[in-house]
């Protein structure tokens, strides 16, 4: 089955790439986006390596599906033991199939990021602390229903946060302007997610991901741009 991925020589005509963080992720294209930007942008030594599935298989987005797809790519390369698989999915409603395919993660040895209720969060963190947010506003966020025929909650309150500082509409499955890789801008989104993972931590001693908003995807990044030498890591 051919599939679109970014090229990948381990070698570049600067310097060794070191390590690569394999990765599927659950939504079929602003994921995908997102990450082979970062990739193209920062990638010297450490390189992401995000894939798209198959169209036939773009509507299996359920944990366990996405897994699969993950394990069939990585036996198709000839992964070092510093090189990481990386298994990048929303919480939604899956209840159990994602319980079930983080526990099989571990058991591969495979990351598993999580974002609750879904990808976007992680970008209402380039602009807001969760804190800074009205309960009514974060109640409509952990529901994340549609307000239009063609957007949710976050997706419209992502819209307005970037309205704000003229980088126009928020549009799903599109590439996002380049606010959102500016090293800076990308470290405020690291910290705010780990503070609030950190929190749930505290709160719930049999915590692994969260359910209600947040995001684990500064956990990739943090370790892509440590990699990388690019700004400044705490964590």
């Amino acid at each position: 089955m051919p599939r679109d991925a970014i090229p990948f020589e381990r070698t570049s005509s600067v310097t060794d790439v070191r390590k690569i963080f394999l990765i599927a992720a659950e939504g079929f294209k602003t994921e995908y986006y997102y990450l082979n930007a970062l990739n193209e942008r920062y990638g010297r030594v450490c390189r992401l390596l995000p894939f798209k599935r198959p169209p036939e298989e773009a509507s299996h987005s359920a944990p366990n599906k996405v897994l699969e797809q993950l394990k069939r790519e990585a036996s198709k390369l000839n992964l070092k033991k510093e090189d990481s698989c990386w298994l990048v999915v929303d919480r939604d409603s899956w209840g159990q199939l994602l319980t079930k395919a983080i526990n099989e993660c571990k058991t591969l040895k495979y990351n598993s990021i999580v974002s609750a209720p879904c990808f976007e969060v992680w970008l209402l963190f380039y602009f807001k602390k969760l804190d800074e947010l009205s309960e009514d506003e974060k109640s409509k966020l952990i529901l994340n229903e549609y307000v239009t025929t063609r957007e949710t909650y976050i997706e419209k309150l992502l819209t307005s946060f970037m309205k704000e500082i003229r980088l126009g509409q928020y549009k799903a499955n599109k590439e996002l302007p380049e606010f959102f890789f500016v090293p800076n801008n990308i470290q405020k989104a690291i910290n705010e997610a780990h503070n609030i993972e950190k929190m749930e931590i505290l709160n719930n001693g049999s915590y692994e991901f969260p359910t209600l908003i947040g995001s684990q995807i500064y956990k990739m990044l943090s370790q892509f741009f440590q990699e990388n030498l690019i700004g400044e890591h705490t964590l």
